[in-house]
């Protein structure tokens, strides 16, 4: 039997061999591939045209003084009207007229202010005793308040024109006189710590001393007999009285309290002693010139 051959190539296509079907083959791919690789650097390179153009083409002028705000792009734009500038300079270049509305924000911030904090209790002991009051005085308050108490009761010396010194059984000093710089308070308070040395090493500063501890009531006496003799005018502010009571017997506590009284009467210095018990206030009212019971302030 006649074997039959299917040539399948073109009459023209020469006869290849194996390794000729693969040159061409590679040929072929990278025709192609130059093919596109052509045609997407010419689409990136149109790219870059354009945008260099649309650069060129479009400016983008923005001009702020006082005489000129101004925006331009492809030769369209706006300008601002003179009333419009006109304001403009009343608001970023008038600066009297922004002093001004700042002293006004600043006096609205101020009466809010009163109703909040330690300016709430201040007013309140205002209402009770006036600046003029002189003598020994016991402060009733609501535990919750005792440290806006004594930043009220400070600024109330203060404003008598009278030198504060704090005697603290309550409060370090630390925490004091982050109290008051918060309240604006900057005069120089003198501070008698009875808490800080018991925990901590710590020495004795200019208007800031310390107490070994509140069991050493006679060491206090001694430190605020120096004070007393070294600072005309002065004022003392006890926080709080009832501290006592953790060291002390009650009648021990009764004979130091009424000691206290005696020996700022006999130097003519004023004396507010702050109280956050109040059972502990009524046994303690006979010893003083005038007893204030404070509001609680939530």
């Amino acid at each position: 039997m006649q074997e039959l051959h299917i040539n399948y190539a073109p009459e023209w296509f020469p006869a290849l061999t194996d390794f000729n079907r693969v040159i061409l083959a590679f040929s072929t791919l990278f025709n192609i591939t130059s093919f596109l690789f052509i045609k997407l650097a010419f689409g990136f390179a149109l790219l870059i045209i354009i945008n260099i153009f649309l650069k060129i083409t479009c400016v983008f002028d923005f001009r702020f003084n006082k005489k000129l705000v101004h925006y331009s792009c492809m030769e369209k734009g706006f300008s601002l009207t003179e009333e419009q500038k006109n304001a403009f300079e009343e608001i970023l270049f008038n600066k009297k007229s922004v002093s001004v509305e700042l002293a006004k924000q600043t006096a609205k911030f101020d009466a809010f202010k009163a109703l909040l904090g330690s300016e709430r209790i201040l007013t309140d002991f205002k209402a009770k005793l006036p600046p003029s009051f002189r003598g020994q005085a016991l402060v009733g308050c609501d535990p919750a308040n005792s440290k806006e108490v004594l930043v009220a009761l400070t600024k109330f010396v203060i404003q008598a024109d009278m030198k504060p010194v704090l005697v603290l059984m309550n409060y370090n000093y630390r925490t004091v006189r982050s109290a008051l710089e918060e309240e604006g308070v900057k005069e120089n308070v003198i501070i008698i710590d009875t808490i800080s040395k018991s925990i901590a090493q710590v020495s004795d500063e200019k208007n800031l001393l310390f107490v070994d501890s509140l069991r050493n009531l006679t060491q206090l006496q001694i430190k605020m007999i120096n004070v007393i003799e070294k600072n005309n005018g002065c004022t003392f502010i006890f926080d709080s009285l009832g501290m006592l009571e953790l060291y002390h017997e009650e009648d021990i506590v009764f004979k130091f309290i009424y000691s206290l009284t005696k020996l700022l009467h006999k130097n003519r210095v004023n004396g507010f002693f702050i109280s956050s018990k109040k059972s502990f206030s009524l046994k303690l009212g006979q010893f003083f010139d005038e007893v204030v019971e404070l509001k609680k302030f939530v």
